[in-house]
């Protein structure tokens, strides 16, 4: 049977089981039309308006667009941040780069899956896109480290946005026992995508940096031509109910998500500031920590008095696989989004690599990552069950990233082939078994919203330990240089870019500042070490729940 044949139509026409039962009943329909016991494959739910044939195809080609895109931006980046420093001689903001696009991309996560539940899918999910290319465009034209961060940030909010929109679609268009293999394609594509990213993106950073953003819009505008055209127009939830203003500002929990989006961004602010600008016993972070405290204190009452109409009802965040998968995303995509951005800085600071062959040798990741992706995809559609590649990811990626842990500046070019490899083979492994997971579990209408907090997971999972690297190194690197360098303190150092940093600016101390990166570097292979080995509570928490399993529909 072709691909085309299998997939169905928009959710909007979709109805559980158990709502077509009670609708006929209603309308005086005989229930052997569905037949008492009749057996089913999960997913399958009658539908009227099919989505088949070349627009199919032209839809699953424009998602596939979607995730290169999301794909080359988000490591893109890692091989372009010493060009950055360079220009705005900071190394204070590096962690930003990175965080203001995972914080906005999962604090507006919850908003995201409300208005996806909500709204016409195609309407949201062009507006996402629209998002992210402005804030590509503000990023590729920043003056300023300041203003590229707020570039970042707006990027990050529209991110969250496609990433959701491209698995919302897929519920649209496709039922349950196909979406497997869908998302491992598209995984696959936009592991494709990372994979050329950091090689793009040294080629273009050997011109200039902004280039690495300005091409995110050629490929953004053919996207949203051929979403606006191709996309079904509907809405996830099978209401057609028309809002006003003030019902639309409570259903997607504004005043909710106001606070938690100030808590997050003030646990990062704490974060980024203690140790250089500020002490850990200053008013500063003390304030900042107290706010942070607060707001996600309002924020969980607020969700509390919401009940089933939360941003996080707890009827889904309390459902084992989706509670398991969120873990288990959080720990994998902290410890990835660690050692994928730092990799490359180490390559170019520490081993004085070019930005173009510190992108050549995050190949082993991220071929490694797009292997694993292929593998699973295809026994979890053979075997059905997908809660054992979660569970081998767990045992292997701990041995990955303490092979990491090994490197020093004497390694050989086959150690870090090899070490970066099985890291990579171990992360993809189970990297989208949480979002096929949820998907399994809950109900349709559900599906938005429980994927949004897997994906939120996901986000703030990398956004923090990328700022708590980011903390730990420069704290590292510091206590490295004063014991070794003369008149070094935390100003010099954020002072400084990574490239300047190993040209030695600070004198005749090229030996002791290698060593100081050096040592600095193996703190944040360490963190990611620790995530890795705490994902095997996910893996062994998860349920052994199969895409293939047939449910009884009275």
């Amino acid at each position: 049977m072709e691909l085309s044949e299998e997939i169905t139509s928009p959710l909007s026409n979709v109805q559980s089981p158990k709502n077509v039962s009670t609708r006929n009943s209603e309308n005086g329909l005989a229930p052997q039309n569905l037949s008492a016991t009749r057996e089913v494959d999960e997913g399958e739910v009658p539908n009227s308006n099919p989505v088949s044939g070349t627009r199919l195809r032209l839809t699953l080609l424009a998602l596939s667009f979607v995730v290169i895109l999301g794909g080359m931006d988000f490591s893109i980046i890692g091989v372009a941040v010493p060009a950055i420093t360079q220009q705005f001689h900071t190394i204070s903001d590096v962690g930003w780069y990175n965080v203001a696009y995972r914080l906005t991309a999962c604090s507006f996560q919850f908003t995201w899956g409300q208005l996806y539940s909500h709204f016409s899918v195609r309407i949201t999910f062009l507006g996402a896109i629209v998002i992210f290319l402005l804030g590509s465009i503000l990023s590729a034209a920043a003056t300023s480290s300041a203003m590229f961060v707020a570039g970042r940030a707006i990027t990050g909010i529209g991110s969250g946005g496609i990433l959701g929109g491209t698995f919302t679609a897929l519920m649209v268009v496709a039922p349950l026992r196909l979406r497997p293999v869908l998302i491992s394609f598209l995984t696959g594509l936009e592991a494709v995508a990372i994979i050329a990213a950091p090689i793009l993106g040294g080629a273009l950073t050997e011109v200039s940096w902004r280039w690495c953003f300005y091409i995110n819009l050629p490929i953004g505008g053919l996207v949203l031509a051929s979403l606006a055209i191709f996309l079904p127009d509907s809405r996830s939830n099978s209401t057609n109910e028309t809002l006003s203003w003030k019902k639309l500002f409570h259903k997607v929990d504004a005043t909710g998500n106001f606070f938690f989006i100030i808590s997050v961004t003030c646990l990062f602010l704490a974060l980024t500031w203690a140790n250089t600008k500020y002490t850990w016993s200053s008013a500063a972070i003390i304030i900042l920590l107290v706010v942070c405290a607060g707001c996600l204190a309002i924020f969980i009452y607020d969700q509390y008095k919401q009940g089933s109409s939360a941003s996080i009802p707890p009827r889904i965040l309390m459902q084992r696989s989706v509670m398991a998968g969120a873990l288990f995303s959080f720990c994998l995509n902290g410890a990835l989004g660690v050692l994928q951005y730092y990799i490359p800085i180490y390559y170019q600071s520490v081993l004085g690599y070019s930005a173009l062959k510190s992108g050549y040798m995050m190949l082993p990741v991220t071929i490694g990552f797009n292997i694993a992706l292929i593998i699973q995809g295809i026994f979890t559609v053979i075997l059905g069950y997908y809660t054992p590649f979660m569970l081998m990811s767990s045992i292997l990626m701990p041995v990955g990233a303490g092979l990491l842990t090994t490197w020093t500046i004497t390694t050989d070019l086959s150690r870090h082939i090899i070490y970066s490899g099985i890291f990579g083979f171990a992360c993809g492994l189970a990297f989208e078994i949480p979002q096929i997971a949820v998907q399994t579990v809950l109900e349709e209408d559900d599906g938005p919203l429980g994927l949004s907090i897997t994906l939120f997971a996901q986000n703030f999972g990398g956004a923090l330990f990328i700022s708590v690297a980011q903390q730990v190194f420069t704290s590292e690197l510091l206590s490295n240089l004063q014991g070794s360098i003369p008149g070094v303190n935390a100003t010099t150092i954020e002072a400084l870019g990574f490239t300047d940093l190993h040209s030695d600016p600070l004198g005749d101390n090229s030996p002791e500042i290698i060593a100081g990166l050096e040592n600095a570097f193996i703190r944040i292979w360490d963190i990611g070490l620790v995530l890795s080995c705490i994902t095997i509570l996910g893996s062994l928490a998860m349920e052994w729940r199969s895409v293939k399993k047939e449910s009884k529909v009275n």
